[in-house]
């Protein structure tokens, strides 16, 4: 079943600007650094006193018809990536961290383990960091550790993962990450995912490419994708009232009576 997604463009401020994390009819999506708007259709903002204050060349509103770039090839909007990339069967529980190169143009992404094939749902949770980089959890690191902090096992097979529902526990103590590799057999519950663990931070943003890494020691904090503390844009206004009509100006110069 295909589907059409769309973002206004003033929601491409608030609430979807860069770094929002944006659900709509069961995918999530966040919404792409500047430097990944198309050059056809933005429309520049001339706001001098502005630009001079925030110490900018200038602006540019984000490009109108904001289709997301998955239902349109080329479409004109400010693009959105799928993310988290990490997502999950509903039948088979089945993990699978999705690429880009595995979208198709209008389709939800679909479980290649399943006949007739599922949709898949994202992960509900996501890492963040206090220098603002934002990432997908490392759902390998999490199966293969221990709640008391000690070593966790070694195994080369990072992305054989399920989400493990169980029947004799209630709340996220009944939600676990399981390692399928063979002879593995790591696993964790969710009971305390929220908060500070031992991750790294990827020192980037999910549009960014791994070259574009910078080195960060700031702590990992594990929040739910949805969380009203994961995303804080910081705004600026500010009001400009053009003049176009010159001999009005002229005249206000010159006085009454000119």
């Amino acid at each position: 079943m295909s589907r059409t997604l769309r973002v206004r463009q003033s929601q491409t401020v608030v609430p979807f600007g860069v770094g929002a994390v944006f659900d709509i009819q069961g995918e999530s999506f966040v919404a792409t650094g500047i430097g990944d708007w198309p050059s056809r259709g933005r429309q520049p903002i001339e706001s001098a006193r502005l630009a001079g204050r925030l110490g900018v060349s200038g602006f540019f509103a984000a490009p109108a018809t904001a289709n997301d770039r998955f239902d349109v090839a080329n479409a004109p909007g400010a693009p959105y990536i799928r993310f988290p990339s990490w997502l999950f069967c509903g039948a088979c529980r089945r993990m699978k961290r999705w690429r880009i190169a595995d979208e198709k143009y209008g389709q939800a992404p679909r479980c290649p383990s399943c006949s007739p094939a599922r949709t898949l749902a994202p992960m509900r949770f996501v890492q963040i960091c206090q220098a603002g980089h934002l990432s997908d959890v490392d759902w390998w690191f999490w199966a293969h550790s221990r709640r008391d902090g000690g070593e966790w096992r070694q195994c080369g097979e990072r992305e054989k993962l399920k989400f493990v529902v169980s029947e004799r526990a209630s709340g996220l103590e009944a939600l676990s990450v399981a390692c399928t590799a063979k002879d593995c057999g790591a696993v964790r519950d969710l009971l305390d995912v929220l908060g500070t663990h031992g991750m790294r931070c990827s020192g980037r943003n999910p549009w960014q490419r791994a070259s574009e890494a910078v080195p960060c020691t700031r702590p990992v904090q594990i929040v739910q994708r949805t969380a009203g503390n994961l995303y804080y844009p910081i705004v600026h206004s500010a009001l400009d009232i053009p003049e176009t009509d010159t001999r009005a100006r002229r005249r206000r110069a010159r006085g009454p009576g000119a």
